[in-house]
């Protein structure tokens, strides 16, 4: 199981980090996404912006996560 922390105002989606498992990266993004409706694509305005820590790289959203990573979301 990860933790996804929200910083900024993306913080405002859910109160405290937010338990959840994937693979990779891309996956927990993913089950967030589902998770918390701020983070759905909308009609008009599209996708939020964000920043992952430590992810400069399309790849490093795919390699596969080490048990119980802590991953920091900044707008």
């Amino acid at each position: 199981m990860h933790e996804v922390i929200l910083h900024g105002p993306l913080s405002a989606y859910h109160d405290g980090p937010i338990k959840i498992s994937g693979k990779t990266i891309a996956e927990v993004i993913e089950g967030v996404t589902r998770q918390l409706p701020g983070f759905q694509p909308h009609p008009v305005h599209g996708h939020q912006r964000i920043q992952i820590v430590g992810v400069n790289t399309i790849e490093d959203l795919y390699k596969v996560l080490e048990e119980d990573t802590t991953i920091h979301i900044v707008p």
